[in-house]
């Protein structure tokens, strides 16, 4: 059980300042599937004192920041509902395509007017593995969050979707504006 966790103690500690919260839950669901709650708390207890603390400099909107937020949202069940961007009724948050990233990032607010407004953007088949980049079809956007997978809040009957990027048909990545990015 111990061994098991300290590798992904390990796993979690070299991601460095990019790991935050979202992460970590990521890393205790993936956990708790395969073991016991017993060793879902002994790995929470363990990262609780190795995660370095977040720069100041991280407050501003990163690419890992939007990936985190919206995996957030998938894994806290936000239900779909067009014109929404975040808003709680009775306990449930809503939220359209492009309402899940202007919930994080602000700017535009329709799925045209981001891509619009992006920096850099192109075809879907060059996707830099970089987290946090807008992914967009006609009349609809979501969030590369790595691994080559994507979130996107697509409909009422399907709500927020956390699956492979390659099984929707997204045409083109994007840099969404006002979130910064790695250089590399």
């Amino acid at each position: 059980m111990k061994t098991r966790a300290k590798v992904y103690v390990g796993t979690i500690s070299g991601l460095g300042v990019c790991c935050t919260l979202g992460c970590v839950a990521v890393f205790l669901r993936d956990f708790l599937a395969n073991g016991s709650l017993a060793e879902a708390l002994l790995l929470a207890a363990m990262v609780a004192g190795r995660l370095p603390a977040v720069p100041a400099s991280a407050a501003s909107p990163t690419g890992v920041g939007l990936a985190e937020h919206a995996l957030s949202a998938y894994y806290s069940g936000w239900r779909y509902r067009y014109g929404a961007s975040g808003q709680s009724t009775n306990g449930v948050v809503y939220s359209d395509c492009s309402g899940l990233i202007y919930s994080y990032a602000g700017g535009a607010r329709s799925s045209g007017a981001q891509i619009s407004s992006a920096s850099e953007s192109g075809p879907y088949s060059t996707l830099p593995r970089i987290h946090g980049l807008g992914l967009w079809q006609p009349g609809h956007v979501g969030v590369y969050v790595g691994g080559g997978m994507a979130v996107d809040c697509r409909d009422t009957s399907s709500n927020t979707v956390y699956e492979a990027a390659g099984n929707h048909n997204w045409q083109k990545w994007y840099k969404v504006p006002g979130v910064a990015y790695p250089t590399t």
